[in-house]
Parts: C-alpha cells; sequence; structure tokens
C-alpha cells in the first residue's frame, strides 16, 4: 500500500515538473512579425537563447553543386550553427517548385516503415516541393505545418554529397530535415538587433542653409524612439524592420527597414547629401550642432578680435598725436587732470557695479535663503532647485541647446549649458523641477 502510495506521488511529481518545464520553454524570448497596416505585433514564443555573434539573418548560402573534395569541408564549416535556433516565418515560402531544378527548401521528418526489403522511408510534412530527390519519400506540400515555428539545429552532416542541417521542432520534438535552409532567420541575429536597437534614439532631419557660414546644417524634424525590431509583411516580401515612435506623438508610428544607413559625424561631414542623408544618430546630431555652435563662435571671436585690434591701432595713433602736443608742463598738467577725472569715473561705475550685484545678492538671499543665493550667484544648479531658481542663474549665453517634451512623469525640459571650454552640463527639468544634472567633457 505505501509502495503503490509513494509510486502515485512521483508520479504527479513527475506530470507537474514536465508542465512547468513546457510552460517555462513557451514564454521565454520572442520573434515578432507584424500586420503593416493594423500594426499590431502577433509574438510567437520561444526558448531562450545566446544572441548569435553576428546581425546577418541567414545562414550564408549553400554551394547546391557536389563537389566530392570539400563537401568533408563544407560539413564542417557549418557546424558552427549547431546549437543555433532557426524560425521560420509564416508565409515566408513563396517560390514554387519546378521539378527541372533542384527545390529552394527541402524540408521533411523521416520515418523508417518496418517493411522488409526494400525498405522504404515516408514522411510527415514537405512543404516545398512534390518530390524530392529520394522518391520512396511522400510529400503532402503542406507548408502551414511547418511555418511559423521554431527549430534547434542539432547537427549538419553529409547526405549523398549534399549539406543536410538535421533540425528539431522546438515544441513538438519533431526531427526534421533540409537541405537547404534559405528561408529560415536565425532567432539569434534578431535578438542581438533587438538588444543593440531598442530604445535606441533616430533624429529624422532636413537641411537648412545657414548664410552666416555660407554651408548648410542639418535641422530637428522628428525625434523618433526605437520601439521595437520585427518582421513586417510589405506586398508579400518580409522584411525585419525597426519600428519607430515619434516622442512629440506616442500615437505615431514608422517601419524603417533593419539596418537604417545612418552616416558617422565626420562622414557625414565629409560628403553629406542634402536629398539622401535624412536620418542621423542622436550622437551624431548633437556633434553636428555643437560643430555649427563652434563655428558661429570662431565667427564672433574673430570679429570680436579684429575689432579690438582696430581699436588699439586707433588708440596708439592717437596717443603718438597728444604725445607730440604736450610740449609745455601745462598740458601735461591739463593731461594729468584728465587721468585723474578718468581714474575718478571708472571708480565710480565700479562701485555702482558692486552695489549693483550686492543689492540682487541680497534680493536673492530674502527671496531663498543664504544657502540657496549663493548657489545661484556661483551659477551652481543642483537637484531640486527650481525652474525659477535655474532662470535666476543667468546661464542664457552659455546654454548650448534646450529641448522640451512631453513625458509620463510631466513637461520635461533638457538643457546643455557649457561650463568653461571642455566641461558641459546636462539639466532636466521635470514639472518646475531639477530632476537630474549630468556632467561630462565637450568639445
Amino acid at each position: 500500500m505505501k509502495n503503490q502510495t509513494l509510486k502515485n506521488s512521483l508520479t504527479v511529481i513527475s506530470i507537474a515538473v514536465c508542465a512547468c518545464l513546457f510552460l517555462t520553454e513557451t514564454v521565454k524570448a520572442q520573434i515578432t512579425y507584424r500586420d503593416v497596416n493594423k500594426q499590431q505585433t502577433s509574438p510567437i514564443s520561444s526558448k531562450i537563447i545566446t544572441p548569435y555573434d553576428s546581425t546577418l539573418l541567414r545562414i550564408e548560402k549553400i554551394e547546391l553543386e557536389i563537389d566530392y573534395k570539400k563537401n568533408a569541408e563544407q560539413v564542417d564549416y557549418y557546424k558552427k550553427y549547431i546549437g543555433q535556433q532557426f524560425y521560420l516565418l509564416k508565409n515566408s515560402i513563396k517560390q514554387p517548385y519546378i521539378e527541372a531544378e533542384l527545390p529552394k527548401t527541402i524540408l521533411f521528418t523521416e520515418k523508417k516503415t518496418t517493411n522488409k526489403l526494400p525498405r522504404t522511408k515516408t514522411d510527415v510534412y514537405c512543404p516545398i516541393c512534390k518530390k524530392t530527390w529520394d522518391y520512396s519519400i511522400g510529400c503532402y506540400n503542406d507548408k502551414s505545418k511547418v511555418e511559423n515555428k521554431y527549430y534547434d539545429i542539432i547537427d549538419v552532416v553529409s547526405v549523398n554529397f549534399r549539406v543536410r542541417f538535421i533540425l528539431k521542432e522546438t515544441i513538438s520534438g519533431d526531427r526534421v530535415y533540409t537541405i537547404n535552409p534559405e528561408y529560415f532567420i536565425l532567432t539569434g541575429a534578431v535578438v542581438k538587433a533587438q538588444q543593440i536597437s531598442v530604445g535606441k534614439t533616430f533624429i529624422e532631419i532636413e537641411w537648412e542653409r545657414n548664410q552666416e557660414l555660407s554651408e548648410n546644417f542639418p535641422k530637428l524634424k522628428n525625434n523618433w524612439k526605437c520601439k521595437d525590431v520585427t518582421f513586417v509583411d510589405e506586398n508579400g516580401d518580409w522584411n525585419l524592420v525597426y519600428v519607430l515612435q515619434n516622442t512629440e506623438n506616442a500615437s505615431k508610428e514608422v517601419f524603417k527597414h533593419y539596418p537604417l544607413k545612418t552616416k558617422s559625424y565626420y562622414d557625414l561631414r565629409k560628403s553629406r547629401n542634402e536629398h539622401f542623408d535624412t536620418w542621423v544618430s542622436e550622437g551624431t546630431f548633437n556633434k553636428y550642432i555643437n560643430y555649427k555652435d563652434s563655428l558661429l563662435r570662431d565667427r564672433e571671436e574673430k570679429k570680436l578680435i579684429a575689432k579690438q585690434e582696430e581699436e588699439r591701432q586707433r588708440f596708439l595713433e592717437q596717443q603718438k598725436k597728444e604725445e607730440e602736443k604736450k610740449i609745455s608742463e601745462g598740458e601735461k598738467r591739463v593731461e594729468e587732470e584728465r587721468l585723474q577725472q578718468e581714474k575718478l569715473r571708472f571708480a565710480e561705475l565700479d562701485k555702482q557695479r558692486e552695489a549693483a550685484k550686492e543689492q540682487r545678492r541680497q534680493v536673492l538671499i530674502t527671496k531663498y535663503g543664504q544657502t540657496i543665493a549663493t548657489k545661484i550667484l556661483n551659477q551652481e544648479p543642483e537637484i531640486g532647485m527650481t525652474k525659477a531658481m535655474f532662470d535666476d542663474m543667468n546661464v542664457k549665453p552659455w546654454i548650448v541647446s534646450n529641448q522640451k517634451m512631453e513625458t509620463a512623469n510631466g513637461i520635461a525640459e533638457v538643457y546643455v549649458v557649457r561650463y568653461g571650454l571642455y566641461k558641459c552640463k546636462r539639466i532636466v527639468i521635470i514639472n518646475e523641477k531639477i530632476k537630474q544634472i549630468d556632467t561630462y567633457n565637450c568639445n
């Protein structure tokens, strides 16, 4: 009786463990595809995998000609894919089988019968061809039995001097075979594409002419955040795309083919094309804006230096003329009195500036207290300060950029302020309060 009870308990435990393992396998990493019109995702569960060290979606093209000498080398080469996972998109197999040519993909499950010699083999499904090279294998030509499923690559072998991939359907465990996995997607490549792209910001730009610099510069048109990397059916062709969401209007989405070709900052400067270069990364856009600002600053500095040199030359010429006129002591006394008056006038101006500075300091102390007033006077923002405190710092001349956006937490304003030649602070103000301050080196 006890043995029977123990046996029943072990059976229940085994069933529970198997059920947990099955549920775990069906809720892990996903490949998705979308209806390009409805823009709705249809996730298909798969087991978790290690991202393949490449963003190539498919296995490199397999040579179909028989090569007796290189066959072993080909098999060894494709064994590097063992352990990876395939995914076969629905409706991705479209080319019909032409009997005179080798089918694009032969996919079937072999089962040996119990018949006596000659032994025959039958299959469970063969989605592409009506016949295979082995005429003892029957094909049902039903794509729906194999599409929209995951397959683990178990082994790569040589059959009749051809490379054959041995696969296992992830959910059912069916073992299947294919000689040319052209239509399959490497799941790891899609996962890697999602990992390096989701959350990334892309800037849609338009070019405008700066008359002062006689040069074209990118202007922000739209700001997009990568929401997903998925598949869409575009006129019968499946393509891997970014799903980009507009940061200003969350209901606005666009699809862009993966990978989106965005030039680096240096390439964009070297050979920009206003007709085709309409997408850049966030870093490239910011570098280009900083480059434009630096050119404008250099231009203003050169104008200021030229003006100062002109004034210096004028002063020297005037000084020379005045010295020539100083012939008598009377002229010297007049000059000394003039210099004394100038000295007094500048002293009075300094006194007035100090008085104004002190008055502003007292106003800030009365308004915010000694500690906050000192930080405002020293232009030292800190987390928790209000927008009014930040405005009282008078850092407007050093603001490099200013963006305003609506977030889930409220209205956000992002300021980038330059302190000196190489130091910048990024200040995030949400709902009229400073929430984040980042300090970094800037060019």
